[in-house]
């Protein structure tokens, strides 16, 4: 702990200040040049107080010796000198590093006992007197070094908790915002592929039955709806803190005769079956297996040729889904060229979906077909 140019500006002043008292009480005392002399030798140590203190308790102490020595205290020429002193071997204990406060004190106490024991060796009560004069101001000097640095190591530790709470703020948003990310792409995704396929149909029998191509239309509009309400959802978590709630419904995994039926009635030829009663999961393990289903049959409707098969039943604490849609080879070819873009992301969020309730995804391709397997735990819900 050293000295900036502002404390060293103070300190200078202060030294010459009370070099200027010394001398205003050498001189009323008309004590000589000689009492002049060492009170300056005294006062101007305090210069170099917080700069380099252990020199400045040596300088002054030392010159107190000389003078006890040539029997001419200087410290019986007024309250000045006295100050100065005091001053150092406080500034060597607030200020010195770790050796320089003890070799500070050792050097006072050495010089001021030293000093004693020339002009009497039995006078003990100088000795414990001169103790106090030396320990006292030793002591304010390493109680106020000491409180500081305990303020600091406060203040740090305070800063240091404050960023890792911005940090993992921050996380928690980036992993929020990944997560309705991955909702966004599966609710467009699925709802834009439907609707398609929809609008399809309506094209296709607007001449010939209008009746079946107006229901196309509607069944087309409710999934944009439908669509429209998911999204509006999304947004809103954009605007509220993470870990807080939406107030939208959260899709289920019983939700996903919906999107059968909703496939079906556009014209694709999707099945459902296995057990008949699941068990209950928890939030988060409802929601990603209801997305995995969600993605899965919008590849479906995007990338495959024909029928697509969905099962669902549970065993050994887990449970699984199997969807299973025909491809033909161009479709296959064109699932490896694209692997990395159109259906990168959305297999890519399905496995980290499945891993993050701690199950699990993979995919096969057998001949003519996609087929893809995951699990989710089975956890009650809360």
């Amino acid at each position: 702990m050293r000295a900036d140019r502002h404390a060293v500006g103070q300190d200078v002043t202060l030294a010459l200040g009370l070099l200027a008292l010394g001398a205003l009480q050498v001189g009323l005392q008309r004590s000589g040049w000689v009492a002049l002399v060492g009170v300056a030798c005294v006062a101007l140590p305090v210069v170099a107080r917080r700069s380099h203190p252990l020199p400045a308790v040596a300088l002054g102490w030392g010159v107190l010796l000389v003078s006890d020595g040539l029997e001419h205290d200087v410290t019986s020429e007024g309250y000045a000198a006295i100050l100065a002193l005091v001053l150092t071997v406080y500034s060597v204990a607030r200020h010195g590093h770790r050796w320089e406060q003890l070799a500070g004190l050792a050097l006072a106490l050495a010089f001021t006992w030293v000093g004693v024991l020339i002009n009497d060796p039995t006078d003990v009560p100088s000795l414990l007197l001169t103790t106090v004069i030396v320990g006292a101001p030793w002591a304010a000097g390493y109680t106020v070094r000491a409180s500081l640095e305990r303020r600091d190591h406060v203040v740090a530790e305070n800063l240091r908790l404050i960023n890792e709470r911005e940090r993992h703020t921050r996380d928690a948003i980036a992993s929020s915002r990944t997560e309705i990310a991955r909702d966004l792409h599966d609710v467009l995704g699925h709802s834009l592929a439907v609707m398609v396929m929809q609008l399809g149909a309506a094209d296709h029998a607007f001449t010939r039955d209008p009746t079946r191509a107006r229901l196309a239309l509607r069944a087309a509009r409710s999934t944009g709806k439908e669509a429209m309400d998911e999204l509006r959802t999304l947004v809103t978590l954009f605007r509220e803190e993470p870990g807080t709630l939406g107030t939208g419904p959260t899709p289920r995994l019983v939700d996903v005769a919906g999107l059968v039926d909703e496939l079906t009635s556009a014209g694709l030829d999707v099945r459902l079956d296995g057990d008949d009663q699941l068990p209950a999961l928890g939030p988060a393990e409802d929601l990603a297996a209801y997305r995995i289903v969600q993605e899965s049959l919008t590849n479906a409707v995007r990338h495959g040729s024909g029928d697509v098969r969905v099962r669902l039943e549970s065993k050994a604490g887990l449970v699984h889904i199997i969807i299973d849609n025909r491809v033909d080879d161009a479709g296959a070819s064109d699932r490896r060229e694209q692997g990395s873009h159109d259906l990168g992301f959305g297999l890519i969020g399905m496995e980290e979906r499945a891993r993050s309730c701690g199950g699990w995804l993979r995919t096969t391709r057998p001949p003519g077909r996609f087929r893809l397997e995951a699990a989710v735990p089975i956890k009650v819900a809360a």
